[in-house]
């Protein structure tokens, strides 16, 4: 339960994102370090799940997709929608310089991240 609940929370931050233009709940699912299991779980969602969900059943269907991780998150992200875009319409008007150092500081953190990844640099690596 305390695992749903961080995933609606970082859903939450993930929808406060989408709301601010230009900015990525991607970047922000990379930086909470959600990003590989949800394009595993989307991954997953294809026509072959109707046959396994004849064969085996709906709960193995949800299993197999990580529905409890994608409803959570889904959840997450419309609740910030719903309820924070207006507040972050109201920050982007009044408050500009901080909410966009908000959202650049995201940037240059999931950029760190990304670099500390790469573990053999080379030519390539850098040139890219």
């Amino acid at each position: 339960m305390k695992q749903n609940i961080l995933i609606f929370f970082k859903g939450m931050a993930m929808g406060a994102a989408d709301v601010v233009p230009g900015v990525s709940g991607g970047t922000i699912a990379f930086i909470m370090g959600i990003y590989d299991p949800l394009l595993e779980s989307i991954r997953r969602i294809n026509p072959s799940l109707i046959s396994k969900w004849n064969k085996e059943g709906i709960y193995v269907v949800w299993t197999h997709i990580n529905g409890t991780f994608l409803c959570s998150l889904l959840a997450g992200i419309l609740t910030a929608i719903l309820t924070l875009a207006k507040v972050v319409s109201y920050a982007l008007t009044e408050h500009p310089i901080v909410i966009w150092s908000f959202f650049f500081g995201l940037v240059i953190a999931s950029t760190i991240l990304m670099i500390k990844q790469v573990r053999n640099w080379s030519i390539i690596e850098i040139l890219l």
